[in-house]
């Protein structure tokens, strides 16, 4: 139960103001009612009933024929006239279309050779070939002889005693003799000589001097492992060689050790935005009835994409969306280019109400007469002489009553 609620200010005779609040009971307001279905789509004029084609105008009648000249009359033929004068050779006329090829002919004798011509400038330099295989093997060659070992045949004390003795010392041709004078500083120390035919020949002076490898010497023994020497400088990077063939796939290594984590990368640009999903797309104008076979079947509804996008508030409309207009949602199932095709529609209105009940009066509700009956009959059981009454609303009466007892 409601109950309005009103404030009554009054004066009492000794000049005492006084308030007083009471409430009035009322009935609740009545609900909305249902709206109203939908109004049947319009009615398709029919050609031949409601409207008609005009028809076609009968053909017009035909023009007269033109008049034929009479001769004689309109013209006449002249007796023939002399041959006149060879005019004027007239201006070249234009080339006329060129005419189709003629049979070829028969090939003529061969002529006789031409004298040799200049020789032409040397070509480019060719691409280099590719390598070719390597030879056999030749025969190893016949083992030569053994050469004599390296030696010395004579020690001399100077070059002086080398010369003196050159005939008489037994040496042959041929033979190594070398000058040791017992001084390491003396020029003539260390000289290699090798006898000639008449002399003796300086060869070198083998002072510091690496001397000539003599023979191999029988295998020492192993000695001991010595400290391990430190690292040299790096050489020089030597000439790239030639590649060799491509060897065969070795066997998988043994999985290494896992590596530490490397720190966290710099975070990646954000990826575009995903397909916006199907959804519901509210409209406020009605649809357009349209049975017209397009995207392989006969569609109920349309409406043009310009619409839903702005009364929807989307910038695209997509295959599985749902339109929803009043009480129905319809089913998108195709779109062109200016408008989207519905094939099924829902109702989403509820289901109705419970019934409701029949207000009673004085119980549930009130008359504004019985408001104005109840409100008199406070005021007249109140003992003042003026009185103001205000509404809910703000609005004032004032009233001047009689005292009562």
């Amino acid at each position: 139960m409601i109950e309005k609620v009103y404030k009554l200010k009054f004066a009492l005779s000794d000049g005492t103001a006084q308030t007083v609040r009471f409430a009035v009971p009322c009935g609740e307001d009545g609900k909305d009612g249902q709206n109203g279905r939908d109004g049947k789509d319009g009615h398709t004029p029919i050609k031949g009933v409601d409207y008609f084609d005009g028809k076609d105008g009968k053909d017009g009648v035909n023009g007269k024929d033109g008049y034929t000249p009479v001769k004689d009359i309109d013209y006449f033929d002249g007796a023939k006239g002399d041959k006149g004068d060879r005019g004027e050779q007239g201006l070249q006329g234009i080339q006329g279309i060129q005419g189709v090829q003629g049979i070829q002919g028969v090939q003529g004798e061969k002529g006789e050779k031409g004298e040799p011509g200049a020789q032409g400038a040397q070509g480019i330099q060719g691409v280099p070939g590719e390598k070719g295989a390597p030879g056999e093997k030749g025969e190893t060659g016949a083992k030569g002889e053994k050469g004599d070992p390296f030696s010395i045949s004579k020690i001399y004390p100077s070059v002086a005693a080398m010369n003196a003795g050159y005939a008489s010392d037994g040496v042959a041709k041929g033979a190594f003799v070398v000058i040791d004078t017992g001084n390491v500083n003396d020029e003539e120390n260390a000289r290699l000589y090798i006898k000639g035919d008449k002399a003796y020949t300086f060869l070198t002076d083998l002072s510091g001097a690496q001397g000539i490898k003599g023979d191999k010497g029988d295998k020492g023994d192993k000695g001991d492992k010595g400290d391990k020497g430190d690292p040299g400088d790096k050489g020089e990077q030597g000439v790239q060689g030639v590649q060799g063939e491509k060897g065969e796939k070795g066997d998988q290594g043994i999985q290494g050790e896992q590596g530490i984590q490397g720190e966290q990368g710099v975070q990646g640009q954000a990826g575009a935005d995903g397909d916006r999903g199907t959804g519901i797309l509210k409209v406020t104008s009605s649809l357009t009835s349209y049975t017209t076979a397009i995207g392989g079947k006969n569609p109920i509804k349309r409406m043009a994409l310009s619409t839903i996008k702005t009364q929807a508030g989307v910038s695209e409309v997509l295959v599985g969306d749902l339109v929803a207009y009043s009480y129905y949602q319809y089913h998108i199932y195709y779109v062109d280019n200016s408008y989207a095709y519905m094939d099924t529609y829902t109702s989403i209105r509820g289901s109705t109400g419970a019934a409701g009940t029949t207000p009673v009066k004085g119980t549930d509700y009130y008359t504004e007469a019985d408001k104005t009956e109840m409100v008199n009959a406070v005021i007249a059981a109140l003992p003042f002489e003026t009185w103001t009454f205000e509404l809910e609303d703000g609005t004032t009466i004032e009233k001047a009553v009689a005292v009562n007892g």
